[in-house]
């Protein structure tokens, strides 16, 4: 199972790397960042499992696509901090 979970997350980490690469994403810890998306994934998933949301998987990746690319801080606070 440890083998399978990290050729997952080395997949993810591939994905962002290459983003990176295209300029798409900062240079950071890449390992990291997978790490934490697919964290949030299996938060998401685990939460349907126990039947405690009734949110689509569409609703999650949407939720989950926005707070990884756009964060949680809002543009006027992000300023403040410039």
């Amino acid at each position: 199972m440890l083998d399978l979970y990290l050729a997952h997350i080395r997949f993810i980490a591939g994905v962002i790397q290459e983003g990176v690469r295209a300029g798409a994403f900062r240079p950071h810890n890449v390992e990291a960042a997978a790490f934490a998306l697919n964290e949030a994934m299996r938060g998401c998933f685990q939460q349907r499992a126990l039947g405690l949301i009734a949110r689509s998987a569409t609703e999650d990746a949407e939720i989950l696509l926005d707070l990884f690319f756009h964060g949680m801080l809002s543009p006027h606070y992000k300023e403040q901090l410039s």
